[in-house]
């Protein structure tokens, strides 16, 4: 007893509480784990969780995502905190070697010590994977780490986010969030040719570097972003990866599946309000001056091959058949100004994604065994210009055929 009494003794001046990192310490850390989508990149399928091994293509080569598992040799068992903290602030590993920005580090700088401890905590407790780092493939010069010293001069500034005084603590949650660990703009922001996000035209869409899929506009530009969302649309796209205005496609899949999905009520809102706070960005479509058909014309180029092929989910008029099934009116892939996703639907078909609310999710065959270039641009074509206004661009079928 008096061996007892002694021990809660030194855990009551030390603040070590019973089951302090068993319950919210750990809750908080697989939650944060869960916002940054850790898993979905360091784990490559049919591999243990946070084993590493999974390819992230650049325009520069091949980079292979490290083990963060706590295993000793292979993963990050050896680190310290201050190693772990200064890869998620720094981009500098436990070597000293400088971190390629596939890993998000220019977002993660952005967050508390307290955050990155909690992740680190949640990380410490998963189980360790013996797996062998699999080297990078990049080209010279960029297969050169001693490069990215010019590359973080010119791009990279370490710091931690500060919340505006001017904005209500909702805003700045969602800054947080979205320019942090969610690293929303390492998708949906264009890059120059150094691989660097151009700051001026942050989350106003970009091509991601995984199967060459297009992360749209998230700026409140009425025609070509998301200045036609609802609140409501855009919370139940982001935790269910389906709404009146589209489905999560493509890599957003993977993203809505595997994080987002996850989020609070109260996390989800702050992103919400943030992306429609932001100002427009990207360009502005023009309208044509006449509506377009109510019913489709069978004379117009696609019409038949959209009747034949499309129609028995997606209706004559573009309004789905059952609620399952995607609108293609006012569907902000169908419209987007940039018509890639919208042509890899067609092509490769796909799954939307599979969510607690929506654990059986519906699919789409793909058409590009069977369809030429030029019968998927009709098609695309078609459903872009028949039902709205907004004049998008004509798609070409030389378009079609590198996306194949």
């Amino acid at each position: 007893m008096k061996l007892l009494a002694a021990l809660l003794l030194i855990l009551a001046f030390t603040g070590v509480a019973w089951g302090a990192d068993t319950s919210a310490s750990f809750s908080r850390g697989r939650y944060l784990t869960r916002v940054g989508d850790c898993r979905a990149c360091h784990t490559e399928p049919g591999r243990a969780a946070f084993s590493g091994g999974r390819p992230i293509e650049t325009p520069f080569g091949v980079i292979y995502t490290p083990n963060i598992t706590p295993d000793a040799q292979t993963g990050i068992g050896k680190w310290t905190f201050a190693d772990f903290y200064r890869a998620m602030h720094n981009g500098i590993d436990d070597d000293g070697d400088y971190l390629y920005p596939a890993f998000p580090f220019p977002s993660y700088t952005n967050l508390t010590r307290q955050d990155v401890k909690a992740i680190w905590d949640y990380l410490r407790s998963v189980e360790p994977v013996h797996r062998k780092n699999r080297p990078n493939t990049l080209r010279w010069p960029y297969s050169m780490r001693s490069a990215m010293r010019v590359w973080r001069a010119l791009y990279f500034d370490p710091h931690t986010f500060k919340p505006d005084p001017n904005a209500s603590p909702m805003l700045n949650r969602g800054a947080y969030l979205v320019r942090g660990l969610a690293h929303c703009g390492a998708c949906h922001s264009p890059r120059n040719g150094w691989g660097a996000v151009r700051q001026e035209y942050a989350l106003a869409g970009g091509t991601v570097p995984i199967d060459g899929w297009y992360a749209p506009n998230i700026t409140p530009n009425p025609s070509t972003g998301i200045g036609g969302w609802s609140a409501q649309a855009l919370s139940n796209f982001l935790s269910t990866g389906r709404s009146e205005r589209g489905a999560a496609l493509g890599p957003m899949r993977d993203v809505v599946q595997s994080s987002l999905q996850y989020l609070t009520d109260s996390d989800l809102a702050a992103i919400v309000a943030y992306v429609q706070s932001l100002p427009a960005q990207g360009p502005t479509l023009k309208v044509a001056h006449t509506a377009p058909a109510a019913t489709p014309n069978h004379q117009i180029p696609g019409a038949a091959l959209y009747h034949k092929h499309c129609s028995g989910c997606h209706g004559d008029d573009g309004h789905a058949k059952h609620d399952y099934y995607p609108d293609l009116r006012n569907n902000s892939i169908v419209l987007a100004a940039n018509p890639t996703n919208l042509v890899l639907m067609i092509l490769q078909g796909g799954f939307e994604a599979a969510t607690d609310a929506h654990p059986y999710p519906y699919s789409m065959p793909p058409f590009g065994f069977k369809l030429s270039d030029k019968e998927v641009a009709k098609i695309a074509n078609f459903v872009r210009r028949n039902w709205d206004r907004r004049l998008v661009p004509q798609i070409a079928p030389q378009q079609v055929e590198p996306l194949r």
